[in-house]
């Protein structure tokens, strides 16, 4: 009976602070979603009180953890990925007028979108500019992709500047031709991609410096080529050899053999060079 009485006195221990526990955890977590949720409404100027609906849940990438959050409601749907600083990465938004016209659709030939691509473009500007980070991040608007029979909105696409300086970033943004509004929207962050921060853009030696310094590892060969499709009279020239690319450190000068460091990297992980 002592025995008994001593598991049972055991277990409603374990019991007693396994419970605050983790109802600490939950209040931290709903605390941190509303957290998130609490930016994310101010960075988008959203008024999410036309849905009835809202759940939201987060995720551990990598580099980062991702909430998402979504309302829902008879008008409609939104969508927001973004990390735990607000930063938003995902936007989705449905409100039944979305769709793509069909061709033979109430009698009539598919048309390109009926709207204005400078007007989309500056609502396109004004989405980027709540959601970009005004002090890093930056994007030239080229001109809209998918402008096709058949679609109904504008989508824009590039790069992500970082102190004016293109990036591997990339973004997406797409503006319903209708009435301007933004619909989907999608970038590359760096806290999902890479470590670090990123550097200052002032450099420590100059384009025509780091071109002296790349020109001693350009080797080239003469060669005798055809310079038309149709040509049949061949000419001299001269061909770069194929061999080891090199980047300069715009930090440093220092010449960086890139194909020496990526055979590096696949000796390291096991794998074989290509």
């Amino acid at each position: 009976m002592k025995k008994l009485l001593a598991l049972l006195l055991s277990a409603a221990l374990l019991t007693g602070t396994a419970l605050p526990a983790l109802g600490a955890e939950e209040a931290s977590a709903d605390a941190k979603l509303a957290q998130v949720t609490q930016a994310v409404k101010e960075r988008l100027d959203l008024d999410t009180s036309g849905y009835d609906e809202f759940r939201g849940e987060s995720w551990q990438q990598e580099l980062a953890t991702v909430w998402q959050l979504d309302w829902s409601g008879e008008e409609g749907s939104l969508s927001v990925q973004a990390l735990e600083d607000g930063t938003i990465v995902s936007y989705v938004r449905s409100d039944g007028e979305d769709g793509i016209a069909v061709w033979g659709e109430s009698g009539s030939l598919p048309a390109f979108p009926q709207g204005d691509p400078e007007v989309a473009a500056a609502a396109a500007e004004a989405f980027l500019a709540k959601v970009l980070d005004p002090a890093l991040e930056t994007v030239r608007l080229e001109e809209p992709q998918g402008e096709r029979l058949g679609a109904d909105s504008y989508r824009f696409s590039g790069s992500i500047l970082l102190h004016g300086i293109p990036s591997p970033l990339s973004y997406s943004v797409t503006v319903r031709a209708t009435d301007n509004q933004v619909t989907r929207f999608s970038r590359d962050a760096l806290a999902t991609t890479c470590l670090g921060g990123v550097p200052g853009p002032e450099t420590a030696v100059t384009a025509a410096q780091a071109g002296e310094t790349l020109r001693g590892t350009l080797a080239l060969r003469l060669e005798y080529v055809l310079p038309e499709a149709d040509s049949t009279q061949a000419v001299l020239r001269y061909l770069p050899e194929r061999g080891h690319e090199y980047y300069v450190d715009a930090k440093t000068g220092e010449l960086v053999d890139l194909t020496a460091l990526e055979e590096k990297m696949y000796q390291a992980g096991g794998g074989d060079a290509a």
